[in-house]
């Protein structure tokens, strides 16, 4: 959902005071984010000698993205399109002054916290201020709105009647607790932010500029454009392969929508079923593997372990909900009878690997130092980058080739990028910052303890709730910091193992982005398709059922997220695949011909049976043998059916769903 800004076209203008000032700032100084970030991330400062607390990087990142915030974006929170007044000019040079010390002089700062408070104070209070600002602008009022609340509990937590009474801070102590503190302002999300993702950040624009998004699509239309729903089963793929560098949903979708959404419409598919498919498989993105987004990163740390485990965790769970995803809209073209497209108007795979054969080599690189050397993640997208940068410079792509210029203008997209990622995560490391020294932490976790009245099931269906409820106002990363500091605890003290319950939190963080009324990935996808777009939600949360299920499946059965032995593991995606398949005939109405309403109910009620790992509970592999036998008894009655209509036996007013290229 981070917004992208455009470089400059290079046109021959006279430009005024105010816009050189703007070009500057867009240039320049996401530029220095980008190489602040990826020096750190290349432990620059450790071959160099450099005596640098993580502290001070912190602080030079935060003077140039909250800088850019005031000159580039309006009191509204608008992009500037006019003069940057004189008072955002002097809240720039404010940051830009105040960060800019705390930077060079963090050291005895940090030291001389309770000697020199007067100091410290206005230090604390001008950046605690100067970051809401910015936060408001580059996101609106939503998070803000969560941070002021924490921040006048802190003051007021002795006052507070029952459970959630805690330690009260004056705002002269609080202050420079939040500004100055390495667990708050400067804490863990910042420095997750700058060391690990916005390595992975430039990866991907690397890729991107050299042309892979092109040969992603490319591969795509070749593989997937001849079957029945071509253009469905494209933007699925696609959307697969992008998301799985990208990382960010909203853009995922306006990267491959505009091409994917027009063909599914030329197709036959309704605009509101194109763009309900293009927003899934975009969302869908955020939780395939390598890249996942901020909050996987931010996941591994809490977790204490490397992040090839979440990965790997991640693997089977979004390989299901992808082929969740592909069965629906396959069963829709049959539903509508959309053939495929021309083949004589797609590319040939064979001629796209043979082009873009250097693309897949950076992500074995990548995925070769994460899981075979072990190496720390910031550095595998360092090796991944330059392996990229070394072939991409050589073998150009449909005519791309990364020259400076491109390698240039992917330092500045990552550093536009990291302003209001960096922004975010410094808010959210204020946040945490309150819940521990107020105690909130453990109020909250004895309350949800209290209201789920000791049942994991009725916690999870309740932190799910508020994961969707918060998701409508705050960014992922910061909805998964808050709720993995507030509900995973409670989760894991009622049998829930660590990573699962963290990863229960990363999904339904997510749900918001296709879960009406606010649903930004189905909006952005309505937008372009000129669909509905509460329409669009209701239909993207019919399409992505699965991730609402899921979570509670591999809370219940971790063999879901790689965790136990190979039988266990192969035993439970099996049924989980059939599972699947079974609930989305049900869902859609067709299976080897239309479905009527008990055929459905029960095509669906023995796939949720299958669905559920043998080990989740007592009893689970009784009902899941009774999925078993009811699956194949509704799919033998389902191919009898289709043969009896299609010999006339069973008249029927029903076309026939299913054509030879099944």
């Amino acid at each position: 959902m981070f917004e992208q800004a455009q470089l400059n076209s290079g046109q021959e203008q006279v430009p005024t005071a105010a816009g050189r000032l703007g070009r500057f700032v867009d240039v320049w100084f996401h530029a220095a984010i980008a190489v602040i970030a990826l020096a750190w991330a290349a432990g620059l400062p450790v071959y160099f000698k450099l005596l640098i607390y993580t502290e001070q990087a912190l602080a030079a990142l935060m003077m140039f993205a909250a800088a850019a915030a005031f000159v580039l974006r309006d009191a509204r929170g608008k992009p500037r399109a006019g003069p940057v007044p004189w008072y955002d000019q002097l809240a720039a040079l404010v940051a830009l002054v105040v960060f800019g010390y705390v930077a060079l002089d963090y050291p005895r700062l940090a030291e001389n916290v309770f000697l020199n408070p007067r100091e410290s104070f206005v230090l604390g209070a001008l950046m605690v201020l100067l970051t809401a600002e910015a936060l408001r602008r580059t996101t609106g009022w939503g998070l803000l709105g969560v941070f002021i609340l924490f921040f006048v509990y802190a003051m007021v937590a002795d006052l507070v009647p029952g459970t959630l009474q805690g330690r009260a801070q004056s705002l002269y102590q609080l202050m420079p607790l939040l500004g100055l503190d390495g667990t708050a302002l400067f804490g863990a999300p910042l420095a997750i932010v700058v060391t690990v993702v916005l390595a992975f950040v430039f990866m991907g624009n690397l890729l991107f500029m050299s042309g892979g998004g092109d040969f992603f699509t490319n591969i795509s239309s070749a593989l997937m454009g001849k079957y029945r729903g071509g253009p469905a089963k494209i933007s699925v793929m696609a959307s697969a392969l992008f998301g799985s560098i990208s990382g960010s949903v909203v853009a995922n979708v306006t990267s491959t929508g505009i091409i994917t959404i027009p063909l599914m419409k030329r197709a036959g598919f309704s605009p509101k079923m194109a763009a309900a498919t293009e927003s899934v498989a975009s969302n869908g993105g955020q939780l395939m593997p390598p890249v996942m987004g901020a909050a996987a990163f931010i996941m591994a740390d809490y977790l204490g372990v490397p992040y090839a485990v979440v990965m790997i965790a991640a693997l089977l769970p979004a390989l299901l909900y992808f082929f969740a995803v592909f069965v629906q809209v396959d069963l829709e073209a049959a539903r509508l009878g959309i053939k495929g497209l021309d083949p004589t108007t797609l590319p040939r795979a064979r001629d796209s690997l043979r082009k873009g054969w250097m693309f897949p080599i950076p992500f074995a690189v990548l995925l070769y130092c994460l899981l075979a050397i072990n190496m720390p993640p910031e550095k595998a997208a360092i090796f991944g980058s330059l392996a990229l940068i070394a072939l991409a410079a050589f073998v150009p792509y449909e005519g791309k080739r990364l020259t400076l210029r491109a390698v240039w203008q992917a330092l500045i997209q990552t550093g536009q990028t990291a302003v209001q990622l960096a922004i975010i995560c410094g808010v959210a490391g204020m946040i945490i910052a309150v819940l521990n020294i107020t105690g909130l932490d453990f109020a909250l976790g004895l309350m949800l303890l209290e209201a789920g009245q000791g049942s994991l099931f009725v916690l999870l269906v309740l932190t799910g709730i508020v994961c969707i409820l918060l998701g409508m106002s705050m960014p992922t990363t910061s909805l998964y910091i808050l709720l993995a500091s507030l509900a995973v605890p409670t989760l894991i003290q009622l049998g829930a193992t660590p990573l699962a319950a963290h990863m229960f939190v990363f999904y339904y963080g997510m749900m918001s982005f296709i879960t009406p009324p606010v649903c930004f990935a189905a909006f952005a996808a309505a937008n372009i398709a000129g669909a509905p777009p509460m329409a669009t939600g209701f239909t993207a949360m019919r399409l992505g059922w699965l991730a609402y299920v899921v979570p509670f499946l591999f809370v219940y059965s971790p063999t879901l997220l790689m965790e136990g032995d190979w039988p266990s593991i192969a035993l439970a995606t099996v049924t989980a695949v059939a599972g699947i398949w079974l609930v989305c005939c049900g869902i859609m109405g067709v299976m080897f011909t239309s479905l009527g309403v008990p055929m459905r109910a029960a095509t669906m009620l023995t796939g949720m049976a299958l669905l559920i790992p043998p080990d989740a509970f007592p009893g689970a592999l009784e009902l899941q043998v009774v999925g078993f036998v009811g699956g194949a008894v509704v799919t033998l009655i389902g191919y009898r059916l289709r043969s009896a209509r299609a010999s006339g036996a069973v008249p029927s007013g029903a076309p026939l769903y299913l054509d030879k290229e099944v």
